[in-house]
C-alpha cells in the first residue's frame, strides 16, 4: 500500500480528496440495510416453520429466544446503516462547500504585489535586501 495515497507524497502541493469514496460507502451501507431487511424475513420465515412443530419442547422456547435475539442485532445493524449513509453523504457535500470556501479565499490573496499607480504593473511587495518590504527602512 502507498503511504502516499494518490494525492501524492506527504507534503506535496496537490492534496486532493473527492466525494466518491464517501457516496460508494454511504451506497455500500444503503445495500447492506437493504440486505438484511431481506435476511431478516428470510429467518422470520424459517424459524416459523421450525417452531410450530415443537410445542411443548424446551428447544422450541431456546428456538424463539435465540430467534429474538438476532432479529434485534439485525435491526440494529440496519438502523446504523440507515443513519450511516445520509452522514456519509453530508461528509461528501461538506468537503466539497469546504473546499470552494478554501478556493475562493486562496483566489483572493494577490500573487504579487499591489499596483503600482500609473504604471499599470505590479511592484514586488518584498525587496531584495534580506526581506524589509519595499519602502521600509531598517532602524
Amino acid at each position: 500500500m502507498d503511504p502516499a495515497g494518490p494525492a501524492g507524497p506527504a507534503g506535496g502541493s496537490d492534496l486532493r480528496h473527492s466525494a466518491g469514496p464517501w457516496t460508494k460507502a454511504a451506497g455500500v451501507a444503503e445495500s447492506l440495510q437493504a440486505g438484511l431487511g431481506t435476511a431478516k424475513g428470510r429467518l422470520t420465515t424459517a424459524h416459523d416453520g421450525v417452531t410450530g412443530g415443537m410445542r411443548g419442547l424446551a428447544c422450541g422456547d431456546v428456538l424463539k429466544a435465540v430467534l429474538a435475539s438476532w432479529e434485534e442485532r439485525v435491526g440494529v445493524v440496519k438502523r446504523e446503516c440507515g443513519a450511516l449513509a445520509p452522514a456519509l453523504r453530508r461528509v461528501a457535500d461538506e468537503q466539497h462547500e469546504q473546499d470552494v470556501r478554501v478556493k475562493s479565499s486562496v483566489d483572493a490573496v494577490p500573487s504579487e504585489g499591489p499596483l503600482v499607480p500609473g504604471s499599470g504593473r505590479r511592484s514586488s511587495f518584498w525587496s531584495s535586501d534580506g526581506g524589509v518590504p519595499s519602502g521600509s527602512s531598517t532602524p
